[in-house]
């Protein structure tokens, strides 16, 4: 019943990233959006909704192929405070899509596979979705927020929007 909860949220992001792309097919794609060969790396927190009174931090990397697709490297790591002292981390490749505009605006949906480990969890394969939207404010730095699930164990999930910076090399 959960995964079903976090497709609904992750379908709206979706419809939004869609809307957002509705009116730029036939339009130039803006010039700060990345393009073949461009590096990308970015710091975030997070607010998470599951597990709840928790915050974290992730490291990404990523290279883009083409406009369109981006293949990387994720690292989180997670502090659970609810009365007893929880951590956790997961590490892992990435893949995403955007949807390039003809504003600063690069909305993506991506997939996630890597392990996660952790107090209370063991060393296990962990996979996820993601979606979000950056926004540039110059050809190298966007702003960015991103909606993700993460299946870290079977039974221990986990839920966040990530806000961050990323640094983009050309």
């Amino acid at each position: 019943m959960r995964v079903l909860h976090v497709l609904a949220k992750l379908g709206a992001a979706s419809v939004f990233a869609a809307t957002l792309i509705t009116g730029a097919h036939a339009q130039e794609v803006h010039p700060y959006l990345p393009n073949t060969g461009t590096s990308e790396v970015g710091i975030s927190a997070t607010i998470n909704f599951e597990p709840n009174d928790s915050y974290g931090v992730v490291g990404r990397y990523g290279y883009f192929f083409n406009r369109h697709f981006e293949l990387g490297l994720d690292a989180s790591y997670t502090k659970v405070k609810n009365g007893s002292s929880v951590n956790f981390w997961d590490a892992g490749v990435f893949g995403n899509f955007h949807f390039p505009t003809a504003t600063p605006w690069l909305p993506y949906v991506g997939l996630f596979a890597g392990i996660a480990d952790g107090t209370d969890l063991d060393n296990s394969f962990s996979w996820g979705i993601q979606g979000g939207a950056k926004y540039f404010f110059n050809p190298s730095v966007a702003g960015f927020w991103e909606l993700r699930w993460r299946d870290l164990e079977k039974g221990k999930d986990q839920l966040g929007i990530f806000f961050g910076l990323s640094i983009f090399f050309r």
